[in-house]
């Protein structure tokens, strides 16, 4: 079958030369930027940070373990209907067929899994955090012993830009990592 076992799949690599280098999983250039501003009583923060020139392996791919054992909550992957069904779909798909024995989808589904067409550009840059205070100084407050007294809202999280084929945020390829909202007071006595 063009080289492929019963499986559908190439025999175990031996040969070292058949590795492909695709990049490195630690960014070249990372860092962050936060930018103050004030006016009267208002202050605002805004966070934005980086990490570029990096790889990562998009592990949000479909897992016949998972189907196998029970494990996808009922959920089937998209790519379900694109695998290996028939005599010839080798030509059309580089998804293994479903397998049928106890040890039939360990080989298969890790070439399968770990092959570099997962492989993708990491590199992102993220709205982290946006602050906004109001600072309630008043004579009042501080007839009562109150130095300072500041109300804010805190959003984390808030955006992330991506530049993979997925667009999924390669450090939380699964679920995504939800805005957190905060509201916040500071009183200094």
């Amino acid at each position: 079958l063009n080289g492929r076992n019963e499986q559908g799949v190439s025999e175990l690599i031996t040969d070292v030369n058949a590795l492909v280098y695709n990049g490195s999983l630690t960014p070249k250039y990372y860092g962050g930027r936060a930018n103050n501003f004030n006016y009267k009583n208002f202050n605002l923060r805004i966070l934005t940070t980086y990490k570029l020139g990096y790889v990562f392996r998009n592990r949000n791919v479909f897992d016949y373990y998972d189907v196998r054992f029970g494990l996808n909550g009922g959920h089937i992957h998209e790519d379900f209907d694109k695998r290996w069904q028939n005599p010839g779909d080798e030509n059309n798909t580089t998804i293994p067929r479903l397998p049928t024995g106890p040890n039939d989808f360990k080989i298969g589904y890790t070439y399968y899994a770990s092959a570099n067409q997962f492989i993708d550009d990491a590199s992102n840059i993220r709205l982290k955090q946006i602050a906004l205070g109001y600072n309630l100084n008043s004579e009042a407050l501080q007839a009562i012993g109150i130095k300072q007294f500041e109300l804010g809202f805190q959003i984390d999280n808030l955006a992330v830009l991506t530049f993979n084929k997925w667009n999924v945020d390669p450090e939380s390829m699964y679920y995504k990592t939800p805005a957190s909202y905060t509201f916040n007071i500071k009183a200094n006595f």
